[in-house]
């Protein structure tokens, strides 16, 4: 629960769980989302690589892209990758990061598998 202490990590949080929930992605496209994917103006954002191998352009719930506003207002302006979403330091999420954030959540909502 320590690891949504932070308001950065939170955001982080808010922003993940909504492009998932509000944009129907699998894991592989929520990580490889990159900035330059994000089209909040016309509230869009490209899949660059789907499941079918295809690229796709996805219109979320605005609430997911005022999360993603949110967050990119946050975001480390010195990150050392193009992905969307980062943890410390600006490294980008990935699969052991999604997993552990993800069970951080459910703790902090006192949800148990």
């Amino acid at each position: 629960m320590y690891w949504l202490i932070s308001a950065y990590r939170c955001t982080l949080a808010r922003a993940v769980i909504a492009t998932v929930a509000f944009a129907g992605m699998r894991r592989a496209e929520l990580l490889g989302i990159r900035v330059q994917d994000v089209n909040l103006r016309a509230g869009e954002i490209h899949l660059v690589r789907t499941k079918g191998g295809k690229s796709l352009t996805v219109v979320p719930a605005p609430a997911a892209l005022q999360a993603i506003r949110e967050y990119l207002e946050v975001r480390h302006k010195d990150a050392n990758t193009d992905k969307l979403f980062c943890i410390d330091r600006g490294r980008p999420l990935g699969t052991v990061g999604l997993r552990t954030l993800m069970r951080d959540v459910a703790s902090a909502a006192d949800i148990r598998s």
